[in-house]
């Protein structure tokens, strides 16, 4: 569980009292009990906001309006507190009662979602209940209607209702994904009496900004809850990892993106798979996406708006010998993005021709001592070979292993390196060449050949 910036306000568990689908991916960021808050931690308009620990509060202390003259009242909470962003969505739910004895001018209990930069304005407030001389209903400002497509509900109870001096569960309900805030009521039986939803919330509207709390006459608050869902981020699926381009552990990634991959392409290309449509960068530095771009647009992969990614590192980037780290940045089509790479470092070493050489030809040597008992190994080892026709060869080995009357020659071809031809004189000389092969691999072959062909 998060804990809230706001020291002052007591942070309790408490059960949800409405259980709703949408809720399942949403965090409880604070409780907010309004027990032992000063009323300054607020800001407020009129003189006439207090905390009270009055008979009518549930628990405790509540937030009180004390108005019998109908105006625009509001109670902004502290700065910092209960932040949102267009990408984050939200519930806030608070028990709620209108306190005002006159059916015909109600108090209108709200949440208000203030504008980014604009101020506490109480047109932006949402969730107004009232009770007049008319059924149950919701009413509201006709100003919303600008820009945010107001909509109304009401229940369909003939000749009016006083719903003063009851307690409600007021759930607005605001989706990072519509951009709508919905708006609903519950009694206490936590059945759904009332809904509102304001459509097409744009994000310089609504979408950021402060909440606080709003009334048109008596009210009370308490015991209220803030809720995020920040918005799902590119994940990659680590099973798919492979440098296409690699010379050795090219999926060694799926397991341990610490343990390096061989290559010896200095831009080397890398394919994997994302969890939901992507656009995605490859770059040495641990930034985001929108940061890598930024710093060079050639990062970017040869694949967009898909799951399935091919990416090159750029020459503007390209390996520099030894071991390093590649990262991966990925943005889903939500605009969500981390702070930094989404794959996090993967470890790769570039090897340039002379290195893959020397590594191989260890790799040869391991393999030897692997399956032979003491065998002579000669590194850089020519081979004359004459046959009973007469033909003649001649050409040099990285190594050639002596064991007994045997005789082993092998090559592991890198840049420029042909192929020598020099075929098999059975059982006395044995020639293995190849190339393009990981370094495991290389030694299961060899050892394989050495194990076959030993007298």
């Amino acid at each position: 569980m998060k804990t809230s910036r706001i020291t002052a306000f007591v942070l309790v568990l408490t059960t949800v009292f409405v259980a709703s689908a949408y809720m399942e991916d949403y965090t409880l960021v604070q409780n907010l009990t309004f027990n032992n808050v000063p009323i300054s931690s607020f800001t407020t308009s009129g003189s006439t906001w207090n905390m009270t620990n009055g008979s009518n509060c549930r628990t405790g202390d509540c937030l009180v309006l004390n108005q019998s003259v109908a105006g625009f009242y509001y109670a902004q909470l502290p700065n910092g507190t209960w932040n949102r962003t267009a990408d984050t969505g939200f519930v806030v739910k608070c028990w709620a009662m209108d306190n005002e004895p006159v059916l015909s001018d109600a108090g209108w209990p709200s949440i208000m979602l203030n504008r980014q930069g604009n101020g506490l304005e109480n047109y932006d407030s949402v969730g107004f209940m009232a009770h007049s001389d008319g059924p149950y209903r919701f009413l509201h400002n006709s100003s919303v209607t600008t820009g945010a497509g107001a909509s109304t509900t009401q229940n369909s109870t003939s000749g009016g209702t006083d719903l003063s001096n009851l307690w409600w569960w007021l759930v607005v309900n605001y989706s990072r994904e519509t951009r709508r805030v919905d708006v609903k009521w519950y009694n206490t039986s936590n059945e759904a009496q009332l809904f509102l939803a304001y459509d097409n919330i744009t994000t310089a509207r609504y979408a950021t900004g402060g909440i606080g709390f709003f009334a048109r006459r008596s009210v009370l608050f308490d015991d209220c809850e803030y809720w995020t869902q920040e918005p799902a981020l590119v994940q990659i699926t680590a099973s798919t990892y492979n440098v296409t381009s690699g010379t050795g552990n090219t999926t060694i990634w799926r397991v341990n993106r610490s343990i390096a991959v061989n290559t010896t392409d200095p831009t080397p290309t890398v394919t994997f798979i994302t969890g939901v449509t992507s656009n995605c960068s490859i770059g040495r530095s641990d930034w985001n996406y929108s940061v890598m771009v930024a710093n060079d647009s050639d990062t970017k992969c040869g694949t967009v708006d898909t799951i399935n990614m091919t990416c090159t590192l750029p020459s503007t980037k390209a390996l520099t010998s030894g071991s390093q780290n590649l990262y991966l940045s990925c943005v889903g089509a939500n605009g969500a993005q981390s702070n930094t790479s989404t794959s996090g470092a993967l470890n790769i070493t570039w090897l340039a021709g002379s290195s893959i050489e020397s590594l191989a030809r260890t790799t040869i040597e391991t393999a030897a001592n692997n399956v032979l008992v003491n065998p002579g190994i000669y590194t850089n080892q020519q081979v004359y070979l004459r046959r009973v026709n007469g033909t003649q060869q001649l050409a040099t080995f990285d190594k050639v292993v002596v064991y007994g009357t045997q005789r082993w020659a092998i090559n592991y071809l890198t840049g420029s390196d042909t192929y020598t031809g020099i075929k098999n004189l059975t059982p006395v000389l044995y020639v293995y060449e190849s190339t393009n092969m990981t370094m495991s691999q290389l030694q299961t072959d060899i050892e394989t050949l050495f194990t076959s062909t030993k007298s």
